[in-house]
């Protein structure tokens, strides 16, 4: 009897993505459908995300995780950079050490 490892459709497309991810590297992989396809899938799993930003629910804009700080501390949990005034943004940052 086999066993179902997917046990939503947001589970079944992300594995999918993976799928096509695999496939671009393919010799006779047809990237433009390739990215078609994921352009649609992310699309729809990021629909719910969209509808609940349009209600007001979620600040507009890309949602990035927020970090959590511990009372009285200032490290943010997970040990993430801490940015003041003056500190550039981590991901520019990353971009001019590369």
């Amino acid at each position: 009897m086999a066993s179902r490892s997917t046990n939503t459709m947001a589970e079944l497309l992300q594995r999918l993505l993976s799928d096509l991810a695999q496939a671009k590297v393919l010799q006779d992989a047809d990237l433009p459908f390739i990215m078609e396809l994921e352009t649609a899938i992310v699309s729809k799993l990021r629909d719910p995300m969209m509808k609940m930003q349009e209600a007001g629910m979620l600040p507009p804009g890309p949602a990035a995780p927020q970090q959590q700080m511990f009372p009285g501390q200032g490290m943010p949990v997970g040990g993430g950079v801490m940015q003041g005034a003056g500190t550039p943004p981590v991901d520019e940052l990353r971009r001019l050490m590369m």
